[in-house]
């Protein structure tokens, strides 16, 4: 399972597809699934580069990113 799919939670009702972050910090709604997942790809590929879902896929944490920013 990739990374994305083991961090969200997708959903269709009355034809409107929504995904949402098991962290609970964006959600994209809307009728075409293209657009939703397109969206909701940039939106957890900017959370995972700050490290928010490091706990989920692993990797650096938030804390191990700022501290590494302020090193650097």
């Amino acid at each position: 399972m990739s990374e994305f799919n083991r961090s969200t939670t997708r959903k269709t009702s009355q034809g409107i597809h929504h995904i949402q972050c098991k962290l609970g910090l964006w959600e994209v709604s809307g009728n075409d699934k293209n657009q939703v997942n397109d969206e909701a790809q940039y939106y957890f590929n900017q959370y995972k580069l700050d490290g928010e879902y490091s706990e989920i896929i692993g990797g650096d944490s938030v804390i191990d990113k700022l501290m590494e920013h302020n090193r650097g």
